[in-house]
């Protein structure tokens, strides 16, 4: 089993309240502050305050769970949740990924351009663990059996919303997923990752940690959808993934000509996002150049 990368089960970059129940589960090995149930409540709510509906979709593998706001229009826009409550502490898995603080929820309930929105969550988030390996959200987290049933989701959220196209947004761990089901897709029209995990490898090496043994890498899809108008914004706060991941993603790419990465100086790793995302939302992707 792999050992986790930082950004996987803390956030030293949360309010001070986030800070203490961090502080609390290294300190005891408890499962967090706030048990599952408490965490899929708040994820409910969250997408009720947006206009969000729930929706799960059958991935085959994996029953994933979804939060829909319907639009008019033949453009689907999905937010992709990152990695979740993945490690408890450095050495201990945790018991159930559903994430504490989901940002691309915060981040999909903020998008009112009109598009069609919907949330994905990532394999055993939100819907129980029963029958679920916990080595997807460990070392298979990026298997391609998760990019199969993201894939299989989105055919189905899209007759959902009578849409042709698709544009992809994801969170950390969401962020190198996109970039996965992009490259085995053809209706993908444009991509954007917020302090995404865009190179896993070159992440995990920096951290000095064992990378995740049965993933793809995301940066090995780069040259695959190069075409694809594409942002990726990175925290300017973030010491946990830093610019060099964005930076070795588009060298792999090869192309830059539809690539943007952006640095945004107030964000961290999961903070600063969601307040300031209709304004970086309305930045759209560039046309290539």
């Amino acid at each position: 089993m792999s050992r986790p990368s930082p950004f996987e089960h803390s956030r030293v970059d949360r309010p001070f309240w986030g800070r203490v129940c961090v502080l609390a589960v290294f300190l005891s090995g408890l499962s967090g502050c706030g048990g599952v149930a408490e965490r899929v409540n708040d994820a409910h709510r969250i997408a009720a305050q947006g206009g969000l509906t729930p929706v799960t979709f059958d991935g085959g593998a994996f029953v994933l769970q979804g939060f829909y706001r319907s639009a008019p229009g033949k453009t689907l826009r999905v937010y992709v949740e990152g990695d979740g409550f993945a490690w408890v502490n450095r050495t201990t898995i945790s018991n159930d990924p559903t994430p504490r603080d989901p940002v691309a929820l915060e981040l999909a309930v903020r998008d009112t351009e009109g598009t069609a929105v919907l949330y994905l969550g990532r394999p055993c988030q939100y819907v129980g663990v029963s029958g679920c390996s916990n080595r997807y959200w460990t070392s298979h987290r990026f298997a391609p059996e998760v990019v199969a049933a993201t894939s299989q989701a989105l055919d189905q959220a899209k007759r959902l919303a009578g849409a042709e196209r698709i544009e992809l947004v994801g969170f950390s761990g969401g962020g190198g997923l996109v970039v996965l089901v992009a490259a085995e897709r053809g209706d993908v029209v444009s991509l954007r990752s917020v302090a995404g995990t865009l190179d896993h490898e070159v992440l995990n090496r920096h951290h000095r940690v064992t990378p995740p043994s049965g993933s793809l890498n995301a940066a090995d899809a780069a040259k695959r959808v190069a075409h694809l108008p594409q942002v990726h914004l990175v925290g300017g706060r973030d010491s946990l993934i830093g610019p060099y991941v964005a930076e070795s993603y588009v060298r792999h790419a090869g192309d830059d000509r539809c690539i943007q990465v952006v640095s945004i100086a107030e964000a961290s790793h999961g903070d600063g996002w969601a307040q300031g995302w209709p304004r970086l939302l309305a930045a759209h992707p560039p046309r290539c150049r």
